[in-house]
């Protein structure tokens, strides 16, 4: 690999810089974290996904326009090109290495006065580490629902012994008011700040939004049974 890099004819300090990239040297704020000097990963230019070395080079969605206008995107097409901008923002993508994704949704099922939330944990290979289904008492606001999906599936995530995870949702509300510290909605206001006292207790926690087609997995698990709740995780497939 590194016979290839160097022969590369590019200027020095290109080939210091990826060399520097590989070897994760680069001062992105996941690294930065990881060595307690920031308290937040997430990207400043996006503000919607973790700084993590691939995520600063080349798949954050503000560097697309540079890497489009430049004749080095070229060997990269079809991967950088719009349309497949588009689906990436609309499919699901696994976390970071030894890290963990949380998708959560929440159902409304109005003729039985229920609700429905859905959560399931994948790893950085998108292998489901956990899964659960649950029922709830139908409340006033349905995105009262969608902030009860978030906290139980940070609830989940400790049961599990996952302390480093990115929580994804498709409801721009909940996951905008994680972000922004809390929110004046007197209906779900208290949801929001008790998922961020629970989230304090994560060693890496990060909240993300994404489109329903990315969020599928939770969707249907919030909507299948509503009389009945399920989950299953290090044990067996558990009826509760």
């Amino acid at each position: 690999m590194w016979n290839g890099t160097w022969s590369l004819r590019v200027a020095p300090k290109v080939k210091h810089m990826l060399r520097r990239a590989t070897n994760e040297a680069i001062p992105t704020l996941l690294n930065l974290w990881r060595r307690n000097v920031v308290s937040s990963v997430s990207c400043p230019r996006c503000n919607s996904a973790c700084e993590y070395t691939i995520h600063a080079l080349w798949i954050c969605p503000v560097l697309m326009v540079i890497w489009e206008a430049d004749e080095i995107s070229k060997p990269f097409e079809p991967r950088l090109c719009s349309s497949s901008m588009i689906s990436t923002r609309l499919r699901w993508l696994p976390p970071i290495p030894l890290s963990y994704k949380v998708n959560f949704d929440g159902a409304v099922f109005k003729e039985l006065g229920a609700a429905g939330l859905g959560v399931v944990i994948r790893d950085s290979e998108g292998l489901v580490i956990g899964a659960l289904a649950e029922r709830i008492p139908i409340p006033n606001f349905a995105a009262t629902v969608e902030a009860l999906a978030c906290r139980r599936a940070i609830l989940f995530a400790k049961e599990m012994s996952i302390f480093e995870a990115t929580f994804e949702g498709d409801a721009e509300m909940i996951t905008n008011a994680l972000k922004n510290g809390g929110t004046n909605h007197p209906e779900f206001d208290h949801v929001i700040q008790d998922s961020l006292v629970l989230a304090s207790a994560f060693r890496f926690c990060n909240f993300s939004h994404v489109k329903r087609l990315g969020n599928l997995v939770a969707h249907y698990l919030a909507k299948i049974n509503p009389v009945m709740s399920y989950k299953f995780g290090s044990s067996p497939f558990l009826m509760i």
